[in-house]
């Protein structure tokens, strides 16, 4: 092990233990000073998300999180769940381009209708009624038997006012239809 790697290793502890006593600003200086000894560390990234998030700041947490995430995520999952939660202090440019991040990693995913289906909430969550749409659309091509996206679709066509569409959207998506 390197002397670099040494202080990186000392800085992580001294920080944990700060964040310990509850003294979270000093404890994101400390890992500020390690990730600049050694950028692109996961176990900074993610302790500076944790700190970020938990004290001081939930959309700069986030923003490390993803870039820790981005790293070593060999899953849907973490995608998903930080896209949720962009979308929960209303960021929902991060949120999209999270999901569009993800679609394109895993385009052939069994979960790829998750990502959709979260990509329909966004847009219908900014009164992109067309876009929401086309996204539940292609959520319930990718997992047709997942009703819930039928339902989804369904009162998405409503509260627009799409009345014959929303019948349609219904009954391909009751069970028993194929």
């Amino acid at each position: 092990m390197s002397e670099q790697d040494d202080k990186v290793k000392d800085l992580i502890e001294k920080a944990e233990s700060l964040s310990n006593r509850g003294m979270h600003k000093e404890a994101i200086k400390v890992l500020l000073e390690a990730n600049e000894l050694k950028p692109k560390d996961y176990d900074i990234l993610r302790l500076l998300g944790e700190e970020y998030c938990l004290y001081v700041d939930t959309e700069k947490g986030l923003d490390y999180f993803v870039e820790a995430m981005e790293l070593k995520s060999n899953s849907l999952s973490p995608w998903i769940e930080y896209a949720y939660e962009y979308c929960s202090i209303c960021k929902f440019d991060k949120a999209e381009k999270l999901i569009l991040k993800a679609i394109e990693l895993y385009p052939n995913s069994f979960n790829t209708y998750d990502l959709y289906n979260v990509l329909g909430c966004l847009y219908f969550k900014q009164c992109k009624y067309d876009k929401s749409m086309d996204n539940f659309i292609k959520a319930s091509k990718s997992y047709i038997y997942n009703y819930a996206i039928w339902a989804e679709l369904e009162d998405r066509c409503q509260l627009k006012g799409l009345y014959e569409k929303s019948i349609v959207t219904y009954t391909r998506g009751c069970p028993g239809y194929l």
